[in-house]
């Protein structure tokens, strides 16, 4: 049977496989934040020719500009809390590692190391919940360009 010492060593996997989500989301985050800058700089240069392009797709172009506007600014939070959850995550491993170490000499402080990486790793966790809430944000603003840009294209057709 195993030690219970090592017991702490199984909390590493737990940020490792957190830290590795976080990174997809911010793979993720860090295209759709490209794609949300080049098409806001897209239509305000539309916008500001009056090239008609934006009065083409959509009946009211400034609420498009600002609706893409609008989708920029969760964005950078976004990222904000996802490196902090990175740091978080890499925070709660290595606690984890000195907790397996106190706890394996029987030291007074390992259930000070023990709480300190559950609160690390409390905290990562929640820089990923409002990564979500930022996401679901983001995809709001971005669900009601597209319903003006169907809206557009279905009153084209009629």
């Amino acid at each position: 049977m195993l030690d219970h010492s090592l017991i702490p060593l199984t909390f590493v996997g737990g940020p490792a496989i957190l830290a590795n989500a976080r990174a997809i989301l911010q793979n993720g985050a860090n295209m759709r934040y490209g794609h949300a800058v080049d098409q806001w700089r897209t239509f305000q240069t539309s916008l500001a020719e009056e090239d008609g392009k934006l009065a083409r797709l959509y009946s009211d172009p400034s609420a498009v500009v600002r609706l893409s506007e609008k989708r920029l600014q969760p964005q950078p939070r976004e990222l904000d809390f996802l490196v902090a959850g990175a740091c978080l995550f890499g925070v709660a491993c290595v606690l984890a590692l000195v907790w397996s170490v106190l706890s394996q000499i029987q030291s007074v402080a390992s259930p000070v190391a023990a709480v300190a990486m559950l609160v690390s790793g409390a905290l990562g966790l929640a820089a990923l919940v409002a990564v979500v809430a930022t996401i679901l944000q983001e995809t709001r603003c971005t669900r009601t360009l597209m319903g003006r840009h169907l809206q557009r294209d279905s009153g084209a057709r009629v």
